[in-house]
């Protein structure tokens, strides 16, 4: 019986010393592979603690509707944090972020709304950036003032082309997204 015991043992040892050599000679894994970044175009907007609804909306190409808080999801962008100004993270500001998980060619439009800003002005800030070669690049970071309630402003429109700004395409001319017919 003893010797069943001491086989049984030596077998386990064996098998469990196979397991380690395998995963010691396996293929490390890169660190870039372990994390990936939730889009390759991301929109950020803050505002301070003034109590108050900031809406951030954006329509690039291949998309039928703009995002914003009526319509979250789009095939290629998501608004994921929808901030209503009621409370703040520590920093004392509030934010929304869209992300983007694809960049076609074509235009983008980024637009802030005043929705329910009890303290006027207000000032916004937003910054947009890109996903190049595996490292986030800032392509704009903006301010903006809200002054009116329910007043958009169209903050930055840009054109794409081969994952690149044509700087020739950069503009502030106004379209309303809120009220976008298409």
């Amino acid at each position: 019986m003893l010797g069943l015991n001491l086989a049984y043992r030596d077998l386990l040892l064996s098998v469990l010393l196979v397991l380690f050599a395998l995963v010691m000679l396996a293929k490390p894994t890169d660190p870039k592979d372990l994390l990936q970044p939730p889009g390759q175009l991301f929109i950020y907007t803050t505002w301070s603690d003034l109590g108050g609804d900031i809406d951030t909306w954006m329509i690039g190409p291949k998309m039928a509707k703009p995002i914003g808080y009526d319509n979250k999801d789009s095939a290629i962008c998501n608004l994921v944090k929808d901030d209503l100004g009621t409370t703040t993270d520590s920093t004392g500001f509030n934010y929304e972020n869209i992300f983007c998980r694809e960049i076609p060619d074509g235009e983008y439009v980024i637009n802030v709304y005043s929705y329910g800003v009890k303290t006027l002005p207000i000032t916004v800030n937003i910054q947009v950036a890109m996903m190049i070669n595996g490292s986030s690049v800032l392509l704009f970071e903006e301010k903006v003032t809200l002054t009116d309630p329910k007043q958009e402003i169209t903050v930055v429109r840009f054109t794409i082309k081969d994952g690149k700004v044509l700087p020739e395409s950069v503009h502030h001319t106004f379209v309303s997204l809120v009220d976008y017919q298409g």
